[in-house]
Formats: structure tokens, sequence, C-alpha cells
């Protein structure tokens, strides 16, 4: 009987222990910082290229952006810098490279709120998805054990008649049970501390803050208009200004 009772208190203590870890985060805040990857070049790149990446680099080593996010939705942004600066020109278009505009996720809706030609757009992503691969490969961010997956989105460009490959490299979490990750980047059994695109555009996360309480604002402002339309606007707008072939 004293044996049961022992297996038993082992067994509801485990149990318990398991709840509260699974529950325990409710909310989080991760800010990311980016830099061009200088590591994985080419080994013929030139070294003017690699130099001015460099450049760059320390040009944008402050700027952050902001993930918050909690079971249901999340918000990915740029943080506005208050800093006046000589470069601050020069940094603020280098923000919009490959992170332009609010990136707003939940269970049933993706969407991107941005700025193009002087107008508001509200751009629905929901129907984009990413089919990932994930790895046994593993390394330690911030404490936390990460995975590692990849994928690739071909997308169809009607401008040039080529099709396009965007490869994405992500580093979760199952720490933190947010499938959630910087520039929208979603569907993971975790979140994204680490995401890489193209090769070259990376974010990392600089600071976690767990259970901080966090305002996440749906999006409402701008044009309503479907990725697909989205795009087909721009090639026409394009093909204005350069001509069809």
């Amino acid at each position: 009987m004293v044996r049961f009772f022992v297996t038993f208190v082992i067994i509801f203590h485990v149990s318990i222990s398991h709840i509260m870890a699974q529950t325990e985060i409710k909310s989080v805040e991760i800010i990311y910082g980016k830099r061009l990857d200088i590591n994985n070049l080419k080994s013929d790149v030139k070294p003017e290229i690699k130099k001015a990446r460099t450049k760059v680099n320390k040009m944008i080593s402050d700027l952050n952006y902001i993930l918050r996010c909690d079971g249901n939705e999340s918000i990915f942004y740029y943080e506005e810098s208050l800093v006046n600066d000589a470069n601050k020109g020069m940094r603020r278009l280098i923000t919009k490279g490959g992170a332009d505009g609010t990136f707003y996720n939940s269970k049933n809706q993706k969407l991107l709120q941005l700025e193009f030609s002087g107008e508001p757009f509200l751009i629905d992503l929901s129907n984009d998805k990413i089919t990932w691969k994930i790895t046994d490969e593993t390394k330690k961010i911030r404490g936390y054990t990460c995975y590692k997956a990849t994928a690739n989105v071909v997308y169809e460009n009607k401008v040039i008649n080529k099709k396009t490959t965007l490869k994405y490299m992500a580093w979760f979490t199952k720490e933190i049970p947010f499938q959630y990750g910087p520039i929208g980047l979603n569907g993971l059994p975790g979140l994204i501390l680490e995401a890489t695109k193209n090769g070259s555009l990376f974010f990392y996360a600089r600071e976690i803050r767990l259970n901080k309480k966090v305002k996440i604002k749906k999006p409402s402002k701008g044009i309503r208009i479907s990725h697909q339309d989205f795009e087909k606007m721009i090639e026409e707008k394009l093909q204005g200004l350069f001509g069809k072939k």
C-alpha cells in the first residue's frame, strides 16, 4: 500500500510539473536585431562586397525589431529609433529591406500592413503557406535548445517571366510554445529565435522577455487586398515603367 502511494505521488508530481511547464509561458516579447550575413558568402565573392556588408552591419547594429505574441496571435514590426544621426536616412532605407511593414499572425489569419506608392495597404497573406523541413541539428540560443528548419518557397515573377525561390532557414525552440517568428514566419512547433532569408538577411534574438504583458493590436488601416492581387498590381506598375516584353 505504501509503495502504491509513493508511486502515485511521484507520477502526480511529474504530471503536474509537466502541465505547469507547458502552461507557464503565457506571452512573450522578443527584441530582434538584423544584419547581413557575411560568414556564409561564397569564396569567390569580391572583397568590396564583403566590405560593403560589414559597413552596413555597423550602421544597423542598434536597430530593433519587436515580436509580441501569446497563444492566439502575434505582431512583428520595426521599432522606430529616436536617434537623429547623419546616417538616419540610409538606416531608414535599410530597415525596410526584408522587413517592411507590420506583420500580424493569428490561427486563422495572416496580414501585412505596409505603404506602397504613398498609399497604405493591408495585404492578406493567409493563403501563403510554408512547408518546413525540420532537421535533427540543434544549437543553443539565449540558453534555449533550438532546432534547425529549412523551407523553399517558389513564386513566379511575371515581370521578368522567371520563377524565383525564397530560401528560409529558421532556428526554433520548443521550450517557448508559440508558432511565430520574425517577418511573419510561422508554422513551426516553437518560437523562432533566428531566421535567415536567402542566405543573407539574418534576424537574431537580442532579448527574450517571458510573460511580459503584451499589447497586440490587429492592423486595420489600409486598402484591403489579397497577396496575389497586390503582386499583380506591382507587376502592372513595373510594366508601365519599363514596358512590356
